[in-house]
């Protein structure tokens, strides 16, 4: 993770920067091309998806982050 725009669901989550997504939905990362990544983690809003963590310090998680619409900031950048 290279960076989390706050009050997002990746914020909201307990993701930080620094962090690795080992897994999407079950899927390793490893490998996998960011088309495909992207298409994994965005859904519909109010559906969740699953992510396998390695936090900065070293802690492995299994978080669920609800979906939602995420709208551009005001410089324009999503």
């Amino acid at each position: 993770v290279t960076g989390v725009h706050p009050g997002t669901p990746a914020e909201e989550a307990g993701l930080t920067t620094g962090d690795i997504i080992t897994a999407v939905e079950g899927e390793p990362t490893v490998g996998m091309p960011l088309p495909d990544f992207v298409s994994r983690m965005t859904g519909p809003p109010g559906t969740k998806v699953l992510f396998d963590v390695v936090h900065a310090d070293g802690r492995e998680e299994r978080m669920q982050v609800e979906r939602r619409r995420i709208g551009a900031s005001p410089d324009g950048e999503p």
